[in-house]
Formats: structure tokens, sequence, C-alpha cells
């Protein structure tokens, strides 16, 4: 069965992409610039544009995911590259601040809808993070705090991989589906 991605946000370095923005930029501005072809965009106009569209494309991201933060309690689980090898990890999300400080170290990050999983990918000086954020439901919820929502592998699993206490965010459908 196909699985259907959508990159909810993506600053992570491509090729692709900077070959698009070059394309576009010079399709856009070729006569204000005398450019005569595609390779005469200079790299700081395709950084520029590039960082443009990440600004837009996070604020957007952001909003819809304040949204749903507002509204649902979740968790986030997944591992961290560190200079000492994989570590695993997670945590209770409750608001886009707990959002932040679990991605602050991230030097770029990569955010897709993969048929309504929420995956973070995310790259830094020790290496790549890797997450998966789901929503808590009701039962999960009160399981969490009877379990005095404890930072335990034991419980972050049982949470993560169970129906009953957890469902897909389906961030893409809030996103996508506006449009």
């Amino acid at each position: 069965m196909c699985k259907k991605i959508t990159v909810l946000y993506d600053d992570t370095y491509s090729q692709e992409r900077d070959d698009e923005v070059r394309d576009y930029l010079f399709y856009t501005y070729a006569d204000e610039n005398d450019w005569d072809n595609p390779s005469q965009v200079p790299y700081s106009e395709i950084e520029r544009e590039e960082e443009f569209l990440n600004q837009d494309d996070w604020r957007y991201f952001t909003y819809k995911l304040r949204t749903l933060l507002e509204t649902h309690h979740c968790i986030v689980v997944g591992t961290c590259g560190t200079w000492h090898g994989r570590l695993e990890g997670g945590r209770f999300v409750d608001s886009f601040a707990d959002f932040s400080s679990f991605i602050k170290h991230l030097d770029n990050i990569r955010v897709c809808d993969v048929d309504g999983h929420l995956y973070i990918e995310g790259y830094h000086h020790d290496g790549r993070d890797f997450y998966e954020l789901k929503v808590l439901t009701p039962r999960g919820y009160k399981h969490a705090r009877n379990n005095c929502f404890a930072h335990t592998r034991e419980l972050h699993h049982k949470l993560m991989e169970s129906r009953n206490y957890t469902s897909l965010p389906r961030l893409a459908i809030y996103i996508i589906g506006e449009f």
C-alpha cells in the first residue's frame, strides 16, 4: 500500500529546492537583473528567497500545530543522536512552548505527515533526531496522569502503542485540507 507523505515543513538542504528557487528567480526577475540564464542567479539571492519561504512555511505550520496543542494533550517519543550513540526519550506536550523546548537544539528540521502520523526529523552537531508526536485520548491522559506523567520508557511506549491511549494527529488534513 502506498503511503501518503505530506511534508509540512522542511528547512533541510536540498539541491532540488535550490534549483526550483533559482529557476523561479530567473523567470521572475531576469529582465530586472540582466540574467541570461538561471546559472547567473547569485546564490545569495537563492538563500534569501529560501529563508523567506522557510519563515512563511514555519509560521503557517506552527499556527496549525499551536491550534492542535491548544485543544489536545500530546506525547512525543523518539530517538536523539548523541556523540555516544542514539538515545531514546520522550515527553508530554501540552503547549507550543513544550514542543519548542523539545526541538530547540536542532539546526534543521523536517516535519512530515505520513498517513496521519506526525514525524519530526531534525539535525544538529551530534547527529540526527527522529520523533513521532501523537495525541493523547481522554483515556490516555487519565492513564498518564495516574502515573504522574512519569518520564519512563515503559509508560511512553504503552501510550504510543495503544489506540485506546493515543490517536494520530492527522495534521496534514488541517493544513492541506483548507485549500
